[in-house]
């Protein structure tokens, strides 16, 4: 009663084998290469692209993901007013201007104030989670 239950089961087996080792070979022979983004393409350290618009009434800055950014709830984007251009100079915590929050994924605009708009400043992308400015852009 066993031996035939066995016998069955190792030409299954066999046969098994037979059809999917071919397959699995043949699939990884035929897959294509995964280019790699190039570093202008993603636009920067973060792979955000950042655009002002003050045409309007209200300027707003627009937040345009060029690449596959993971989601970052945690980074928020900032105004910062001091009038510095270096962008080595961190910038001051009285000076910067919260805007929102980036999320990587879609296109996000925010306004910035009236009263600030027309003055030359600089954004700073800030991450929550490493306390670090990860981005400065000067527009």
């Amino acid at each position: 009663m066993i031996r035939p239950l066995r016998t069955r089961h190792r030409w299954f087996f066999l046969g098994l084998l037979l059809v999917v080792g071919p397959l699995m070979v043949m699939g990884l022979l035929t897959r294509r290469e995964i280019p790699s983004a190039s570093p202008r393409a993603a636009g920067g350290k973060t792979g955000l692209e950042y655009r002002i618009d003050r045409s309007r009434p209200v300027a707003r800055v627009h937040v345009t993901p060029t690449a596959a950014v993971p989601a970052h709830p945690e980074w928020s984007l900032y105004w910062d007013v001091s009038g510095e251009t270096d962008p080595s100079v961190d910038p001051s915590v009285d000076t910067m201007l919260f805007l929102g929050v980036v999320d990587g994924e879609s296109s996000t605009i925010h306004p910035i104030p009236t009263e600030y708009a027309s003055i030359q400043g600089r954004l700073v992308l800030y991450s929550l989670t490493q306390k670090e400015i990860v981005e400065t852009v000067d527009p």
